[in-house]
């Protein structure tokens, strides 16, 4: 029985003690052996489950990576290795070693922002990443990982990679944007074809009275207005549709700001104020070019909001822990509804009268092409404010 006990100690299942004895030790041996019988069962089924949930979570496309307390990586499946581009097996090395923080950014401080924590119910963030050449789109979820009794383990990491349904969804919106150009040229059409055949049926007349030839220049002008219109429409969904490629260079996002500022400096009516904290890189991987767009289209709108009087102020800072840069454009207008703030960004939404509504369809491509984000706000005591938020990356 003591041999018996030792063995079953060690993790043996395989033992069962043999007796004649017909007395309460008999019996004793029979319950220790039945005890045996049922503890194998059990065991036997665990790892059937644990092997079929394995092969589960081994044959899913999501991403799905364990992380022990200490941060060494418990398991990582095959589709979690293909999404980062990882070949061979981390299980057991730590997970800043597996996950850089210069490489896998959004990764590297979700791990460790939940292992910090321990508790609540993670968050769900979705990321843009480089990895090996590729632009990914992952929805990265970070949860506290607890045992069967409730006591805090660990991190658990669950990547599902979205690229494809964001090209979808990409593609659904230039079909949106190509039948809302198609019905913003039509319109003016209309006035031209009316204009051009009044025009027509005067000159079959050789001798025009004076409200004959007021008309026949009203006509013209009206031409002259529409097809502006459509040629300014034309020109600005070109900008749009063929922005050119961002080229990420060392540059100093100070420089541009100032430089997009300068360019309303003669404006007396208006106020400008920068703000840029003492800790901001100097040099960042950046579009020089695209992002003074970005400055110059939110400017503009800044100045219309106010109708060229007012103050606007642009604030730069840097937060080393996310490792990312805030720059925030704000003004003294009439601000933005509540009800317009998620639909500022889309092609041809515009308040503004004779806008064509791409200004900040391409001010958000190109953040977003900048792996940032850009969003509306209200600015306190009065107008909006525009914050961008984009990754800092070393020049090298």
């Amino acid at each position: 029985m003591i041999n018996a006990t030792k063995e079953v100690a060690k993790g043996n299942l395989d033992i069962s003690i043999e007796t004649r004895a017909k007395d309460e030790l008999g019996m004793l041996i029979q319950h220790f052996n039945r005890m045996i019988r049922d503890l194998a069962a059990k065991q036997r089924e665990l790892e059937e489950r644990k092997a079929f949930i394995e092969t589960v979570v081994e044959n899913i496309t999501t991403g799905v990576i364990s992380i022990d307390r200490n941060g060494n990586i418990s398991t990582i499946n095959s589709a979690a290795k293909k999404i980062l581009g990882i070949e061979e097996n981390p299980v057991g090395e730590k997970y800043w070693h597996v996950f850089p923080k210069n490489l896998y950014g959004p990764i590297y401080h979700a791990i460790k922002e939940t292992l910090s924590i321990s508790s609540g119910t993670g968050k769900r963030t979705e990321v843009t990443m480089h990895i090996k050449g590729e632009l990914k789109h992952l929805l990265v979820s970070a949860s506290p990982l607890k045992d069967h009794e409730g006591t805090w383990a660990g991190v658990v990491i669950v990547i599902e990679d979205i690229t494809e349904l964001v090209k979808i969804q990409r593609a659904q919106a230039w079909e949106e944007v190509a039948r809302r150009m198609a019905h913003e040229i039509k319109n003016p059409l209309t006035p031209i074809s009316l204009s051009a055949q009044r025009i027509k049926r005067k000159l079959k007349k050789r001798h025009l009275t004076e409200e004959e030839v007021e008309s026949l220049n009203r006509s013209a002008d009206a031409i002259i207005r529409s097809t502006e219109t459509i040629s300014n429409m034309v020109n600005e969904f070109s900008r749009f549709a063929k922005l050119p490629d961002v080229e990420l260079k060392p540059d100093d996002i100070t420089e541009i700001i100032k430089e997009a500022v300068d360019m309303y400096r003669d404006n007396r009516t208006v106020d400008f104020e920068l703000h840029f904290s003492e800790n901001l890189p100097k040099k960042m991987l950046i579009d020089r070019e695209q992002m003074k767009r970005v400055f110059i289209n939110l400017i503009d709108n800044a100045l219309h909001a106010m109708n060229n009087s007012g103050k606007i102020t642009i604030k730069a800072s840097y937060n080393p822990e996310t490792r990312k840069v805030r720059i925030e454009v704000a003004d003294t207008g009439c601000g933005i509804p509540d009800k317009d703030k998620d639909r500022l960004f889309q092609p041809y939404f515009s308040k503004r009268k004779g806008g064509t509504g791409l200004g900040l369809a391409i001010v958000n491509r190109i953040i977003t092409e900048h792996d940032g984000t850009i969003r509306a706000a209200d600015n306190h005591p009065q107008g909006a404010v525009f914050i961008i938020e984009l990754p800092y990356r070393e020049a090298a």
